[in-house]
């Protein structure tokens, strides 16, 4: 795969992955929504090479949707800091993937 073929791929997930956590702000197919963003970071992660710094920020995205999702859940609306949380998350996901190297298949 070229870089800049790498990098469209990289940019196009992280689009949908935006688009997915908008529609978790907004309490909008939540549990939908979570297998969508589950899917869509699994495959950011088996295509990059491993990076410890991706892998946290996914984690943490990933966690950061749940808790917003789960206030969703209950009525009502997630905090300010839980949203701050996320889009940290979120920021730091982009800064890594900004230096990712594709995955080297083995054999």
């Amino acid at each position: 795969m070229t870089p800049r073929t790498f990098a469209a791929l990289l940019e196009e997930r992280l689009s949908v992955i935006e688009h997915v956590i908008a529609q978790v702000e907004e309490g909008a197919l939540v549990e939908p929504s979570l297998h969508a963003l589950r899917d869509v970071l699994i495959e950011i992660l088996d295509q990059t090479e491993r990076n410890p710094g991706i892998e946290k920020a996914a984690d943490d995205v990933y966690e950061g949707a749940l808790t917003v999702a789960s206030a969703s859940a209950t009525g009502s609306r997630a905090d300010a800091r839980q949203l701050r949380l996320l889009g940290e998350a979120m920021r730091r996901l982009r800064e890594n993937l900004a230096s990712a190297q594709p995955r080297r298949r083995r054999g």
